[in-house]
Order: structure tokens, then C-alpha cells, then sequence
């Protein structure tokens, strides 16, 4: 398997943080939103919506996660 390179995002581990990467890309959008492929929140979203279409597998993972922790599990994941 490829490894990816080191960026924050990787080291998104917890609820804290993910909110402090999210107020980071809001003042990366502030300060370099010229720069951004979608630096509108309906360009944003359409781009979210349309990469998790494309990418079912990902919302099993999440999905499969969240029943693990919430009912601690596993078995009940399909």
C-alpha cells in the first residue's frame, strides 16, 4: 500500500481534532481562497456530495465505526 504523505488531515484523531482542521482550512480559505478548486460553500458542498457518491466504501467504513462504538459491537455491522 502507497503511503500517504504527512499532512494534517492524517492526524485528524478525535473530535477536537477535527474542529480545530476544520477552523484551520476556514482560515486557509480566508487568507488563500483564491487558490481554492471550490472556494464557494455551494461549490464546496456540490464537490462533497459528489465525492461521496463516488466513494460508498468510505461511508461503510464510517458507518461501521460509529455502530462499534456506539453499541461496542462489531457483529451487528454488515
Amino acid at each position: 500500500m502507497q503511503k500517504l504523505p504527512d499532512h494534517p488531515a492524517h492526524r485528524v484523531d478525535g473530535m477536537e481534532a477535527l474542529v480545530s482542521h476544520i477552523r484551520s482550512l476556514r482560515d486557509d480559505l480566508l487568507t488563500r481562497g483564491d487558490q481554492w478548486e471550490n472556494p464557494t460553500l455551494e461549490r464546496c458542498l456540490e464537490a462533497l456530495a459528489a465525492w461521496m457518491e463516488g466513494s460508498p466504501d468510505w461511508y461503510r467504513g464510517i458507518a461501521r465505526r460509529c455502530r462499534r462504538t456506539v453499541t461496542g459491537n462489531s457483529s451487528l455491522v454488515r
